[in-house]
């Protein structure tokens, strides 16, 4: 017994019918694509917590991949809908799925065009296998693994063949993972977001680094073929505290040099310092990444000073968001320098800043100087999230809130973090006249303001917060202004989730 083939449809509505064989198929078209289209995994693919050493995906990745195969299997219109979906966001969780992905795509090259969202969630491993038939090592951890059908990889294919090639894939020579993987990425010309682990130097006993610095090579000319990548926007490396940085660096390096990134995003480790001694040593110190727009750090160990570079590797950045780590406190005079420097030198293009500490666990340092540059001169500047002590610092608070004054008119919403306020002084009473120097400005200068949100710390969320969130609600509102006093935990998700969000690009 065949699947019903889907009707012509009725042109009469405006809209193709399915078939009336069977209820789903009576459906109109564009609402089971509705519905195929809310299967979608959405959202941050890990947590901030996560990292290579202890991974924390999103279940709901590997759900939605479920589902999609189930409605493939249902009906051939039900697959033609849904096969685009299965492969248009692809999260892989081991080495076997990896091996499996590769053949599928190997001997179905109208597949590859559909995938343009792609995961690597896992450890990369560093074990070979054979494709003339398996290595028996492979063999004995995968016995699942049908030697015959991973043989029918179609390399008779000559243009697979020379890309294959290039990354040391051939059918009768053992191969890494790694360069499975870099056979993925050399067939698939439409990959717009990748996500994987950087490993730390040892995962168990297991050394990691030669597997990911060998296929991080493969990315740089000649290996990969000219038309690989090409239309990479996104690019999300997660890895581990205690990793060197270069590796991180390099990784990146290579990926910019390949491909016109659009969003970078790095967990840990991020030098500009060697990310300028990585392109001076590969022979283009004048390089920048010109296609950049938004560069996402969280937890960054490198030093604010650092960002005086910023403006020259990353010259039209529109989005900088940086979440420190949770030891860097930034009152050295030379890193504020720094910061001011690289921040200003992108006042003509930056339209969002997030400068924050979410894991500062001990409480903000007395006499510390304000970080941020007087923001008068970010002339295009439209969204600002900041602890309440980078912007005020917690010398002379009350003389610092004039720093108010100076935020730009362009200004569309404020978010300000006090997460581990000092004991040494009266919050409240600050607070107060900091919101109501806020609104003052709302009258004077800040007509385009939309939206003021003050986060505090669960320990410090209490009565006198419910009190400033009524009375400014009020007045801010008076302003066409939207005021709120949060949590930490609901700040968390609502500006959080924008990290590893790999299906995005397909929205």
């Amino acid at each position: 017994m065949t699947d019903p083939e889907p009707s012509a449809g009725h042109e009469s509505s405006g809209r193709q019918e399915l078939s009336a064989s069977s209820p789903i198929q009576r459906l109109p078209r564009e609402l089971v694509v509705d519905v195929l289209e809310h299967l979608r995994p959405s959202g941050s693919l890990t947590t901030i917590e996560s990292n290579c050493h202890y991974p924390d995906v999103e279940e709901s990745f590997f759900t939605s991949r479920t589902s999609f195969a189930s409605l493939c299997l249902t009906s051939k219109l039900m697959h033609s809908l849904a096969i685009e979906y299965l492969y248009r966001t692809v999260v892989l969780a081991n080495n076997l799925e990896l091996l499996h992905f590769f053949r599928t795509i190997s001997n179905n090259t109208n597949l590859r065009s559909m995938l343009t969202s792609f995961a690597w969630p896992v450890i990369l491993g560093i074990d070979e296998v054979e494709f003339d038939g398996m290595d028996l090592l492979v063999t004995e951890v995968y016995p699942d693994l049908d030697p015959k059908s991973w043989a029918a990889i179609a390399w008779h294919n000559q243009e697979d063949a020379e890309k294959y090639k290039r990354v040391g894939l051939s059918s009768s020579m053992n191969a890494a993972y790694w360069q499975v993987l870099g056979g993925i990425f050399s067939t698939t010309p439409n990959l717009k977001s990748i996500f994987f682990f950087h490993p730390n130097h040892r995962i168990g006993m297991m050394p990691c680094y030669p597997g990911y610095d060998m296929f991080m090579g493969l990315l740089t000319p000649p290996w990969v073929p000219k038309t690989a990548l090409r239309q990479l926007r996104t690019i999300t490396l997660e890895t581990w505290p205690g990793i060197p940085s270069h590796f991180v660096t390099r990784s990146l390096v290579a990926l910019l040099l390949n491909s016109p990134i659009h969003r970078v995003e790095v967990k840990f480790r991020h030098s500009l310092h060697e990310f300028r001694e990585a392109l001076e040593e590969w022979d283009v110190p004048d390089f920048s990444a010109e296609s950049v727009r938004e560069l996402f750090t969280i937890d960054a160990w490198s030093q604010p000073d650092e960002l005086v570079h910023v403006g020259r590797l990353y010259p039209n950045l529109t989005s900088l968001e940086l979440d420190y780590a949770s030891d860097w406190i930034p009152l050295n005079k030379d890193a504020i320098a720094g910061l001011s420097k690289g921040l200003l030198s992108l006042s003509g293009t930056l339209e969002r800043l997030s400068l924050t500490c979410h894991k500062l666990e001990r409480p903000n340092p007395e006499g510390a100087e304000p970080i941020l540059p007087y923001l008068k001169d970010m002339k295009v500047l439209k969204h600002l999230t900041t602890t309440f002590f980078y912007l005020f610092g917690t010398k002379d608070i009350v003389k610092e809130l004039e720093r108010l004054d100076t935020l730009p008119s362009t200004l569309i919403s404020l978010r300000l973090l006090d997460l581990n306020r000092h004991d040494s002084w009266e919050a409240e009473p600050v607070y107060d006249q900091a919101l109501t120097r806020l609104e003052e400005n709302c009258t004077l200068r800040l007509h385009n303001l939309k939206s003021v949100v003050l986060v505090l710390g669960t320990n410090h969320f209490d009565g006198n917060a419910a009190t400033l969130a009524a009375k400014f609600t009020k007045l801010f509102a008076l302003h066409g202004v939207k005021f709120r006093v949060i949590t930490t935990e609901i700040s968390r998700g609502e500006t959080c989730t924008s990290w590893a969000n790999i299906d995005s690009v397909n929205e």
